[in-house]
């Protein structure tokens, strides 16, 4: 990615993310729920198979960037429960933006997790 892009809350990116054991990665989409430093992000794994918890959110297609060689899934799902902090060189592009409302949500069901 450029070094000069800006990374924002509710954006949504193309990047290295690891497993939850955090034995290995997958390049895989990510929603961006905040930037705590010029060289950090956090980030919660987006999946095609919801599993509709109550710590994930629902996107749909129309929050993706249109990309003819790889076009989104009708629904996917922000997984809030599976957190990373990655650094921004782990991170290929951004391929979408959440609506306001929808970060909202992301960001209570994270503080819901943190316990703040």
């Amino acid at each position: 990615m450029d070094k000069s892009t800006i990374l924002k809350a509710g954006d949504i990116v193309v990047a290295k993310v690891p497993f939850s054991t955090l034995e290995g990665m997958k390049i895989r989409p990510a929603l961006v729920l905040g930037v705590p430093n010029y060289n950090e992000v956090w980030v919660a794994k987006i999946t095609s198979k919801p599993h509709f918890t109550r710590h994930s959110v629902l996107l749909d297609s129309s929050m993706f960037f249109y990309d003819p060689y790889n076009p989104p899934k009708a629904h996917s799902e922000a997984c809030i429960s599976d957190l990373h902090t990655i650094t921004k060189a782990s991170i290929a592009k951004v391929i979408g933006k959440v609506p306001p409302n929808v970060l909202a949500a992301a960001k209570l069901k994270m503080l819901d997790i943190i316990g703040k």
